[in-house]
């Protein structure tokens, strides 16, 4: 009677453990959509010369790729527009 129990118990267990892992799998997928999705309108309020709209979506993507020099430039150059329009005012 308790190694039966006991192997319900572990069945229920292992489900848990799958339906985690496939919750996290999708869920990193998801993620990874998101980004890809803030790098396009990202890159598109770069090129219609939006660079302080496009500031915090920079910000974000670097926050996750620190090293790639694409982003650090695009970043930079937003940095330069907002620092302008703070004198500004």
């Amino acid at each position: 009677m308790k190694n039966k129990a006991f192997k319900i118990h572990m069945m229920i267990l292992n489900q848990k453990k799958y339906i985690g892992i496939l919750f996290c799998l999708i869920s990193s997928l998801a993620f990874a959509q998101t980004n890809d999705e803030i790098r396009k309108r990202a890159d598109n309020l770069f090129e219609s010369e939006k660079y302080i709209e496009a500031t915090t979506d920079y910000l974000h993507l670097l926050s996750l790729n620190p090293t790639d020099s694409d982003l650090n430039f695009k970043y930079g150059t937003c940095l330069l527009f907002n620092s302008t329009n703070k004198q500004r005012h």
